[in-house]
């Protein structure tokens, strides 16, 4: 998936380091952070050393996670919500060209912004051809990615395409990544804050499926997705939280790793999350669900509802409280970055059971 990148920007390398030699202040740390973007996309592939029994998997995951433990509870109120009850359907798509998504994408950022944020989005998407990669099929990496060179104010979008509406929510997912490099940056939201890093781009993902909703050929299909996103992130966060509460257990026992105490540990675990029978084979398939990698997701998910059920009501006060928030200190410690947030009235949790209302209407009144 890397090869659009390494061919956009093989010669941009060669004119950072030429650039770096008389480069001082400011300039000098852009240049300095875009080279390691570039030289961060070369070597994408390269394998990490993965830990092979669960003694490692338990250590290497727990040390992971303990950097976060101030911010574990924000992720409570998805996993002790219930899913929404609903079975899977299949809606025809329109079949898009690749500039009808982006035209389409264009006139939600359009109608959904205002001025000041629809000019620092619009350039990507008037310039698609250019930033935005949607022709050519990639066999590893993520479905979809964004990326921002410091130096160049530049953000370059690739998306895997799937053929039908979850293209327009999927880059409009990356726009949001875009608009967030474009407003405030540092390399902070990939590590200190990193479980914040999904809120802006998940918020236009969300408020996406509200706009195309709107229009007739893509109604159903995007309060199904809607509803569907929620249960993948009530599942995901339950996943997260049945970690948690194995690794506080495994912390009163020294992190033993006999069979007697993991068999007391799981005994204990189950009856906290209401699962008969738990045991080590459930603990082993938690620890395969990517629960590091899904974390800011899960973070960011319900920060993001936050700020969409704002929107619904209120779409000045939203767009305010996006700027508040895109504009937070990213060089902050995470306690601190957290606090600022909870001072803009974002409470996770506190308007999740009014969303949830509100995606279970089409079930309780059924569309025709």
């Amino acid at each position: 998936m890397a090869n659009w990148y390494l061919k956009k920007f093989e010669n941009r390398l060669a004119e950072l380091y030429a650039l770096r030699e008389n480069a001082t202040g400011e300039s000098l740390i852009k240049i300095q952070e875009t080279i390691d973007t570039l030289l961060g996309l070369m070597f994408l592939d390269s394998e990490e050393q993965i830990p092979c029994n669960l003694q490692q998997i338990l250590d290497y995951e727990f040390e992971s996670l303990s950097f976060f433990s101030s911010i574990w509870h924000v992720v409570e109120p998805m996993a002790t919500e219930e899913v929404i009850p609903h079975v899977a359907k299949y809606y025809y798509s329109p079949k898009l060209k690749d500039d009808e998504i982006v035209g389409l994408v264009y006139d939600f950022c359009k109608d959904s912004l205002d001025r000041e944020l629809f000019k620092k989005v619009r350039g990507i998407l008037k310039k698609s051809k250019e930033y935005v990669n949607m022709r050519r099929l990639f066999l590893t990496g993520p479905r979809a990615d964004a990326i921002y060179l410091q130096y160049y104010d530049q953000v370059y979008i690739r998306l895997k395409r799937r053929g039908d509406y979850r293209d327009l929510t999927s880059l409009s997912h990356e726009i949001g990544h875009g608009l967030q490099f474009k407003t405030n940056y540092s390399e902070n939201l990939f590590s200190t804050i990193v479980p914040f890093s999904e809120v802006v781009s998940l918020f236009f993902e969300l408020l996406s499926a509200e706009y195309f909703s709107s229009l007739s050929e893509f109604k159903k299909q995007m309060i199904q997705k809607r509803i569907m996103t929620f249960n993948d992130f009530q599942e995901k966060s339950s996943y997260f939280w049945e970690e948690i509460e194995f690794f506080w257990e495994w912390q009163k026992w020294n992190k033993r790793m006999d069979t007697q105490a993991l068999d007391e540990i799981c005994k204990i675990v189950g009856d906290k999350c209401g699962i008969e029978d738990y045991s080590v084979i459930d603990i082993e398939f938690i620890l395969s669900q990517e629960i590091m990698q899904n974390f800011p997701y899960c973070v960011s998910y319900v920060i993001a509802i936050e700020l969409l059920e704002v929107y619904r009501k209120d779409k000045d006060l939203a767009l305010y409280l996006l700027k508040k928030f895109m504009s937070l200190d990213l060089n902050l410690s995470i306690e601190d970055y957290y606090s600022k947030m909870l001072d803009l009235g974002l409470i996770p949790g506190e308007r999740l059971p009014e969303y949830k209302e509100y995606l279970m209407r089409p079930i309780k009144q059924p569309i025709r």
